[in-house]
């Protein structure tokens, strides 16, 4: 069974808390912070979970087999890396690294501990997202792909206002690219595996991207990633084929629902309307994976990870963006 250590109080954890009845965990620890001890106190006394650390050495000294990292971007390495040392499964929010050495070095440190490395991305997970891998087949050659995920960031205004939010902070691998268009370049990759070329055309200020097109190319058909913070759209995600096209409503990191429109004037609906909340099927996928050491699951997860990690790289770097990280 897994005995899970959460690392972070913040709003993902905090969104994922609620639901924990729907996954079966042998038990739920938190660390937070010294600073935030009096929440996470509450939150293991809400969610009547195991225990909280603030020590993360003593966290990893615990019978925790599985660590779940929740924590800032710039974060994300360190913090895999040390649990990876100590014999832990690593799950590890979007993006799981600031880079692609970064998460190449993660995965060798993975094989020599003989542990899982999964990176916390919803979308492969969602009924939803499965079965419109399946219909793909009715829309196909593919000629066009248009991406959206435009949300106006609740931290924009302080961003405005000169402060520098962890989300918009170049010191700590923020940006719209990394923070929201990577769920766009996720679907993109499982759909059809990495673009040939990328041009990241962001929108920067203060040296990050509040919003951005990512312009990808493949061999037979052109994609646009559409990803911003710094406003909001419809959000919606289109398809379109020499026979149909497939139109999505919503982001695609929690979509339910799609529409495939044939030429010949026939529609097609897929509603999953029971659908859990869009961490737990993800997690539900990582407790079967890690407790079947489902190596071939996690390998082919992690080939989707690297790919969007250097798709990441190249349309950062095609835009002038630079992290601490890539002069390490």
């Amino acid at each position: 069974m897994i005995k899970l250590g959460i690392l972070g109080t913040g709003k993902i954890v905090q969104e994922l808390l609620p639901h924990l009845d729907q996954i079966p965990l042998a038990q739920v620890s938190l660390l937070s912070t010294e600073h935030s001890r009096e929440r996470a106190q509450a939150l293991v006394e809400q969610y009547h979970l195991h225990a909280y650390f603030v020590d993360y050495n003593e966290l990893l000294a615990s019978d925790v087999n599985t660590i779940y990292v929740a924590l800032p971007n710039h974060l994300h390495f360190a913090f895999a890396k040390h649990a990876l040392q100590h014999g832990k499964h690593v799950i590890c929010e979007k993006p799981m690294t600031s880079n692609v050495k970064e998460l190449k070095t993660l995965i060798q440190i993975a094989k020599q501990n003989g542990v899982m490395l999964l990176e916390a991305m919803t979308l492969y997970h969602l009924p939803a997202y499965q079965a419109m891998r399946c219909a793909l087949a009715s829309v196909e050659p593919v000629k066009l792909v248009s991406f959206n995920y435009s949300q106006y960031s609740s931290r924009y205004d302080a961003f405005r206002q000169g402060m520098t939010p962890p989300v918009f902070d170049c010191e700590k691998s923020g940006g719209a690219l990394m923070d929201i268009n990577v769920y766009n370049i996720h679907a993109m990759i499982g759909l059809f595996g990495k673009p040939q070329r990328v041009q990241y055309h962001a929108n920067i200020t203060r040296g990050i991207d509040t919003s951005g097109i990512l312009v990808c190319e493949y061999p037979d058909f052109q994609a646009v990633c559409v990803g911003a913070k710094d406003c909001a759209s419809k959000q919606q995600s289109v398809i379109e084929g020499e026979t149909a096209t497939i139109s999505i409503e919503g982001p695609l990191s929690c979509m339910t629902r799609f529409e495939v429109q044939h030429h010949n004037g026939t529609n097609e609906v897929y509603a999953d309307r029971d659908a859990p909340y869009r961490m737990v099927p993800e997690f539900l996928s990582f407790v079967r994976i890690l407790e079947n050491a489902d190596q071939t699951a996690c390998d082919r997860l992690m080939q989707y990870s690297l790919m969007a990690a250097e798709v990441l790289e190249e349309a950062r770097k095609s835009a002038g963006i630079s992290f601490p990280c890539d002069k390490q």
